[in-house]
């Protein structure tokens, strides 16, 4: 199994991004629970957890909140609106 061997150097981020987003059908299995009522408690644990880790400071405050605030402006507008507010912060 993936997990199983020693990775290489990474940091817990860098191991964080790679399981999340990993295409390896093991890895995929694990995350199998992440979104559905059984696991949904712990995965927005582990949300609100990156959450408060980002508003120990005043700079994570802000990229906090404006995280939030496009996945409010993605959620209610939908695909297309995302993008035009992509257009504008360029």
């Amino acid at each position: 199994m993936i997990l199983r061997t020693l990775p290489q150097v990474m940091t817990p981020k860098e191991f964080m991004i790679h399981f999340v987003q990993s295409p390896n059908s093991e890895v995929a299995y694990l995350q199998r629970l992440w979104a559905v009522p059984k696991g949904i408690p712990s995965s927005m644990d582990l949300v609100r957890s990156v959450r408060n880790e980002l508003s120990s400071t005043p700079e994570g405050r802000n990229a906090w909140a404006d995280f939030i605030q496009l996945e409010v402006f993605k959620f209610f507008l939908g695909p297309a609106s995302f993008l035009l507010s992509l257009q504008k912060k360029i």
